[in-house]
């Protein structure tokens, strides 16, 4: 289990909001960095806990909302993560069986032929008339 050792500083949410998430997930920076294969740094994670960053650039916030199920706008607001967290609902969104379910669902749609997609596109659409009846 990861415990952070991220003081929260005043003015800065992020600094509270991320140490939050990597406790309540049980992961490191470290492992941010493994789970989405480089693309949040280690280093960055850490910059903007420790207010290093202090006004961290919007992709950059947005792929860490992203990793933890959250959006922008969510991971900015302190209370609705503290909510989350304590109800529960964040953890059930594990990033790691979310990165093997979409390996999985990619290595499917390789295997698809155009007649798949062709039957897909159809479902959808009988989907969507339903809907709108």
């Amino acid at each position: 289990m990861y415990k952070s050792e991220y003081k929260p500083i005043p003015g800065l949410p992020l600094t509270e909001a991320i140490p939050i998430l990597l406790e309540w997930r049980g992961v490191s920076p470290y492992r941010v960095e493994v789970d989405t294969d480089g693309k949040i740094k280690q280093a960055t994670v850490h910059r903007i806990c420790t207010g290093e960053t202090k006004n961290p650039k919007r992709p950059v916030v947005e792929k860490i909302a992203n990793y933890f199920g959250l959006n922008f706008s969510q991971i900015y607001d302190l209370d609705f993560i503290r909510q989350l967290v304590s109800r529960g609902f964040i953890k059930d969104n594990d990033p790691s069986e979310l990165g093997q379910r979409r390996q999985q669902a990619g290595a499917k749609l390789l295997e698809l032929n155009l007649e798949d997609f062709e039957h897909l596109e159809y479902l959808i659409d009988s989907l969507f008339e339903r809907k709108n009846k």
